[in-house]
């Protein structure tokens, strides 16, 4: 049996004043076993979910260490998912070092800024990764917001949701959740519910219906959410909490003061006292008020004990809550296929959804489940209904208020996330400002092989080595003094140290000799900033 033994160890971490601060420590996580298993300190198994998510036992919650989540991801154009899988099959042989470490992504509960070390003990070898943390939620501290994603481990042998805990990185005096399905990876019905809701955090898991079709060993899916602290609400939103019982019984909550036009409305069920897939329904949602209430869809699981629901509304646009996130509401006009919201801002990361149907047409009833996007500015989500009666999920156009937002620390330059600010720009205040307009001036007067910009004195250099004049190779340009640098089509020069904005204008003042329309004036290099 291989055995895979991870060692963690914090460095160079800074700490805000308002979250915890990390200490420099090095303990041992887990041992991940090959054939999908997690082996804890205690000896204690756990399945993997889809997304390798490295979850600590709650021994170590309860101590001063930091604990942590670790999530790998296969790049499957690279590897063979029948030979390197993590999750539902074997090595065929141990991962090289490029291999492992590639597919980490690192995330605390507490705040931390550097380097994570990560040990991995295989048989006659030891691997050494230097991982960068990237959080995987997002924290407002006045007001109190807390969003992100989690994997969540699908269902067990039963059907029963194998809850995943989310903590919330300081204590939250009357917290409200709001969670949705973000993935498809099982194509079974599947919502998802929260438990055990305090100060704290919360529990989240995939749910079925109890009766539904195929509901055990659902396989993991992605779950997005969005918390807030009732008693420290954004600017512009409102919120509460509802006590409602019985399926589709209304109740009118209003609006204080009144919105002037139509606002986002999410809403979710924040309880666990009737078991299977309990969802909330929203119709008549106007500036003023909207009704509310409990539905089991067409599932017959009982709604016999009352559930609290919260719901939050807020103005449809972009905020800025840490990061980037954006509020929105369709027409009449999602159903059960793919539906596509083309975000505002273009993100460094492929946004997560979180959503609420706002109205009732199609009379079984639905809730919304996302997909995962493959583009950086586009979010995706369908009504889907249960399957308990039948196999058809054919379901009606409604009404969706939706929200899509990024984990990913970034700089926003130009309505586009990046983790850089560009030449040109300065730091300030986790903004990147603009301190000059003008970032390369080149003028090529001298017969050197290297020769420097006016405004940053970036180097470049000519041809593929350090040979220039008089011995010139076909990959150099022609010097000549005071006059420019002659470039054959075969000749070129490169640089590095320019990193551009999203947005810029390039200006070159050249003398073509030839009508080719494939002559290169300028070009990106592959994998670089």
């Amino acid at each position: 049996m291989l055995f895979l033994a991870l060692i963690v160890m914090l460095i160079d971490a800074t700490a805000k004043e308002t979250q915890r601060e990390c200490s420099s420590v090095t303990f041992e996580v887990f041992k991940a076993r090959v054939d999908g298993k997690l082996v804890l300190p205690s000896g204690n198994e756990v399945e993997l979910s889809t997304e390798p998510q490295v979850l600590v036992e709650d021994s170590f919650k309860n101590t001063s260490h930091p604990y942590l989540t670790i999530q790998g991801k296969i790049n499957l154009e690279t590897f063979n998912p029948e030979s390197f899988f993590i999750l539902s099959h074997p090595f065929s042989s141990p991962p090289s070092q490029s291999n492992v470490c590639s597919s980490l992504e690192l995330s605390l509960n507490c705040d931390f800024k550097g380097t994570v070390t990560v040990y991995f003990s295989l048989p006659g070898s030891k691997i050494t990764c230097q991982v960068n943390t990237r959080s995987t939620r997002k924290l407002s501290v006045t007001p109190r917001v807390q969003y992100g994603k989690v994997t969540a481990a699908g269902t067990d042998g039963s059907g029963v949701g194998v809850p995943t805990l989310v903590s919330f990185y300081e204590s939250f005096g009357d917290p409200l959740v709001v969670a949705m399905v973000t993935t498809n990876n099982g194509d079974e019905s599947v919502t998802c519910r929260v438990s055990n809701l305090d100060s704290n955090g919360f529990n989240v898991f995939v749910q079925p219906a109890l009766n539904g079709p195929n509901k055990e060993n659902h396989p993991a899916e992605e779950i997005g959410y969005f918390a807030v602290d009732l008693s420290n609400l954004p600017s512009g939103m409102q919120g509460g909490k509802i006590t409602l019982s019985g399926r589709r019984s209304y109740q009118t909550v209003n609006f204080s003061p009144a919105y002037p036009s139509e606002p986002v409305l999410l809403a979710f069920v924040q309880t666990e006292n009737n078991p299977g897939m309990i969802t909330t329904t929203i119709i008549n949602h106007n500036v003023g008020s909207f009704e509310i209430g409990l539905d089991n869809l067409e599932t017959g699981d009982s709604i016999t004990v009352s559930e609290e629901v919260g719901w939050i509304a807020i103005p449809a646009g972009e905020y800025d809550f840490g990061s980037k996130i954006e509020f929105g509401r369709t027409g009449e006009e999602v159903s059960d296929e793919k539906f596509t919201v083309k975000t505002s801002y273009l993100y460094s990361e492929v946004p997560t959804p979180v959503a609420s149907l706002n109205s009732l047409y199609g009379v079984d009833g639905g809730y919304i489940r996302g997909y995962l996007s493959n583009s950086n500015d586009e979010v995706w989500f369908h009504v889907q209904e249960d399957q308990v009666i039948g196999e058809g999920r054919i379901h009606a156009t409604e009404i969706v208020s939706w929200m899509a937002f990024s984990t990913q620390e970034c700089y926003y330059i130009q309505s586009i996330c990046q983790d850089f600010c560009p030449s040109g720009f300065s730091l300030s205040s986790k903004q990147c400002l603009k301190d000059s307009g003008f970032v390369f001036h080149l003028t090529p007067h001298e017969v050197k092989d290297k020769v420097y910009d006016n405004i940053n004195s970036i180097p470049m250099s000519t041809g593929e080595d350090s040979s220039f004049y008089p011995n010139y190779k076909p990959s150099d340009p022609w010097a000549a003094y005071m006059r420019g640098y002659y470039f054959t089509g075969s000749s070129y020069m490169t640089f590095s140290g320019l990193t551009l904005a999203p947005h810029f204008t390039l200006t070159v003042w050249v003398r073509p000799d030839s009508g080719s329309d494939t002559q290169v004036l300028f070009r990106k290099k592959t994998g670089v900033n």
